[in-house]
């Protein structure tokens, strides 16, 4: 351990050594592919010694988590342990997590990551507002796969927690994270609202913060763009893992305030860093679904762009972009690698242009 110089070679030694796992009472290491590893967590767990990691090289997100608090510690960094769960009762069927965070030689607040393989990494944040705003975003899409309803959503809570006893049960754990000093921050203005509208498309005086279930009767606006370039290429994005990881064209919500044009110049200026000249946008289709409670507006523009690799990405919503051609969209949704809304729209697109060349 003495090698280890920086947080990317914690990093690299964890990720290369360290496995998901826990050590049982009886000192029987679990591996998370065991049949009885979720069974037997509650009752047979102990927090393991950081000689105890070192010697097993099991451990889950609470272990991992006191190894990298020793070492963040020794090497003079600031961090804050912190622990999130879905506050109902300690044996519920949501996933808990406790993760590290420090401020880097930037003055950044890091993320850093070993136990969760899907988010495994060093993740830098502008403030640690921010850094807490990205974990419970991320944490309540995660939980929505386990069906989660909204008065359980408004149970989660996120602690800062000090270094805990070694070798103590899951319930002892559970204890001391748990009672530790709540992190403060309003859920609700971790989103922003948006507007609803009656099934005629006439804007009511109602809004919602993004996330909440839409209400019976009422409707939200969704806008999206086809950006096609001079070779008859579209700009494509890749979304981010927390985002689903697919392949879709660049859109989302417009902000309460904000009319439908508005709202997709601003969010393809948040999400992909373009901006876009309202004059030359085409509204090519208008939908809407009572199922989803939403009316859609596509737009279509054809512009070219100098260098795509310039455009700064919001890399909480998209992994990355590029121009891709007619086929290769169809491919990648034959794939089923595209957002399938977002392929239908595609269609549509392409039916839209075939009419405009016959008239």
């Amino acid at each position: 351990m003495e090698k280890i110089k920086t947080p990317e070679e914690l990093l690299d030694f964890m990720s290369n050594n360290i496995e998901y796992g826990y050590l049982g009472r009886s000192g029987q290491i679990y591996h998370y592919d065991d049949k009885d590893f979720n069974k037997n967590w509650y009752t047979e767990y102990v927090l393991e010694s950081k000689d105890e990691l070192l010697k097993n090289l099991y451990g889950n997100c609470f272990d991992q988590v006191e190894f990298e608090r020793d070492w963040f510690t020794k090497n003079g960094y600031e961090i804050k342990t912190i622990f999130e769960m879905v506050n109902v009762d300690y044996e519920n069927e949501y996933p808990t997590h406790s993760f590290l965070v420090y401020n880097n030689k930037e003055n950044r607040w890091c993320w850093f990551e070993n136990a969760d393989y899907a988010n495994r990494g060093i993740h830098i944040f502008r403030s640690f507002d921010d850094l807490i705003t990205y974990q419970y975003t991320k944490y309540v899409n995660f939980l929505k796969t386990f069906n989660i309803s909204d008065t359980e959503i408004n149970r989660i809570i996120m602690t800062e927690f000090s270094k805990p006893k070694e070798n103590i049960s899951a319930k002892e754990y559970l204890n001391h994270v748990i009672n530790s000093p709540l992190i403060n921050f309003n859920k609700k203005s971790v989103s922003e609202k948006r507007d609803l509208y009656d099934k005629d498309r006439n804007k009511l005086a109602e809004t919602i913060f993004k996330g909440e279930r839409i209400p019976d009767d009422r409707y939200i606006v969704v806008v999206l763009v086809f950006i096609e370039n001079m070779d008859g290429q579209f700009l494509i994005q890749k979304r981010s893992m927390v985002k689903n990881g697919l392949y879709a064209t660049t859109g989302g919500h417009p902000k309460s305030g904000e009319s439908s044009l508005e709202g997709l110049i601003s969010e393809v200026k948040e999400e992909i860093g373009l901006e876009l000249d309202s004059n030359n946008l085409e509204l090519y289709y208008q939908g809407k679904s009572d199922k989803e409670h939403v009316f859609w507006d596509d737009y279509y523009i054809k512009m070219d762009i100098h260098n795509i690799n310039d455009l700064s990405l919001q890399k909480e919503e998209v992994e990355s972009i590029e121009w891709l051609s007619e086929d290769e969209i169809r491919r990648l949704m034959q794939e089923e690698k595209f957002f399938q809304s977002h392929y239908e729209e595609f269609e549509i697109l392409l039916e839209w242009k075939a009419m405009k060349k016959v008239e």
